[in-house]
């Protein structure tokens, strides 16, 4: 089955029910962001969730190592995100912890594909972010990787079919009923659509 990444949480509730309906992963998000949410808020959530086996993403872009370290000091991360323009070689030696890497484009894909613990393709036009789904076959990406970017239940099945391979999904915007508040509906319905393709795909494979 597809890892499940519910990102830019900002309370309690969205985190418990993501973990309650089978999220693998949580983000919190410290970049410039409508979700960035406060240090102090991310330790309330880590201690009052039943955390299960979800890991912890801290997510960041562009922001300097020191900054980084010293916040996955207090949060202790199990996964740090970059989502930015990072030098991945510098990052990687210096954070020593596991990293999903944001792919902004085939030049840097070429950079940080044997580099990044996960890659990450971001559908959003605004990521300034070149391939599209669709593209990621002819890569031969065989390493795991998540694919993100306003996915919702109208585009959730077309987004898998082109990225069968992905090892991960990434939730945010397109299960949200206001920025930084999840819609529990959406996103239990999603999950239900991953695994249901994901079952198919399954059954088409041995028969």
């Amino acid at each position: 089955m597809k890892k499940i990444k519910i990102c830019g949480l900002t309370n309690i509730e969205d985190a418990q029910n993501a973990i309650d309906l089978g999220a693998d992963y949580l983000g919190f998000i410290f970049a410039d962001s409508p979700r960035k949410i406060e240090i102090e808020k991310v330790i309330d959530i880590i201690a009052k969730i039943s955390k299960k086996n979800a890991k912890i993403v801290g997510v960041f872009m562009n922001q300097n190592i020191e900054y980084i370290q010293d916040i996955d000091k207090i949060c202790n991360f199990d996964i740090i995100q970059l989502h930015g323009y990072e030098d991945i070689i510098k990052y990687k030696k210096k954070l020593k912890k596991p990293l999903i890497k944001r792919v902004c484009d085939i030049v840097e894909l070429q950079y940080i594909k044997n580099i990044a613990d996960y890659l990450l393709f971001d559908k959003t036009k605004k990521s300034g972010r070149i391939l599209e789904f669709k593209e990621i076959q002819e890569y031969n990406i065989t390493q795991k990787y998540f694919i993100a970017g306003g996915l919702n239940e109208n585009n959730i099945v077309e987004s898998l079919k082109f990225a069968q391979t992905a090892y991960g999904i990434d939730l945010s915007s397109g299960i949200e009923e206001k920025i930084g508040k999840k819609d529990y509906n959406k996103m239990q319905k999603v999950i239900e659509m991953v695994k249901k393709f994901e079952i198919n795909q399954y059954k088409n494979s041995i028969f």
